[in-house]
């Protein structure tokens, strides 16, 4: 289904959004259409930030994936953020580096990432608030994404990991197990399984 980059109106968040091609005419138009926004959680008027692509149209060459393995690393903490992007850095990974949710969907939309790598606990709009936003609009980013935490005794959060299905880590981080896991993360499906011993 034809897409176009739109904004809210209200809260001026930006997202993928897909549409009919008589809503991408009237947008192609300046015609703004009533969309429900998960940040402002109120139907608001949006409108196109670039002229509408159709599904089949190559992309420019800027949005070519570079060599190696994408990472987006979310946290808050500078530290953590500027340890981890030295590490990942230096086993070859490209790595972007958000200091939040919200800015880690703003670079979501706009680039792909073979991982997504986040905290937990942010102010606001959390990790648990993006996890639920991906499952609802960026459901190709639900087998992509790993939490980090340095609660190892809430109920809430444990409840969380086990409801996601997703891999974590908690802080302080050991970066062998992290790398493990991210590397399972970028693993073809069934790599790494045993075969069925059932003979044919």
């Amino acid at each position: 289904m034809p897409f176009a980059w739109t904004e809210c109106q209200t809260c001026r968040s930006k997202r993928r959004a897909y549409f009919t091609m008589d809503e991408l005419h009237q947008l192609a138009e300046g015609t703004t259409l009533l969309r429900f926004c998960a940040f402002c959680h109120v139907p608001t008027p949006w409108g196109p930030v670039e002229p509408p692509r159709p599904p089949d149209e190559p992309l420019p060459a800027t949005a070519l994936k570079p060599l190696g393995p994408t990472v987006l690393l979310i946290d808050d903490d500078e530290d953590t953020l500027a340890v981890l992007q030295r590490a990942l850095v230096s086993r070859k990974f490209h790595v972007e580096a958000a200091d939040s949710a919200r800015g880690a969907l703003a670079k979501m939309v706009n680039e792909n990432f073979d991982v997504v790598l986040s905290d937990i606990h942010m102010p606001g709009f959390d990790g648990q608030k993006l996890f639920l936003f991906i499952v609802e609009y960026m459901p190709e980013y639900r087998q992509r994404v790993m939490f980090l935490t340095g609660d190892t005794e809430s109920p809430d959060v444990q409840e969380f990991l086990r409801r996601s299905g997703c891999p974590y880590a908690f802080k302080p981080l050991d970066f062998d197990q992290v790398l493990g896991k991210i590397q399972a993360l970028l693993a073809p499906p069934g790599a790494g399984q045993a075969p069925d011993p059932t003979p044919a």
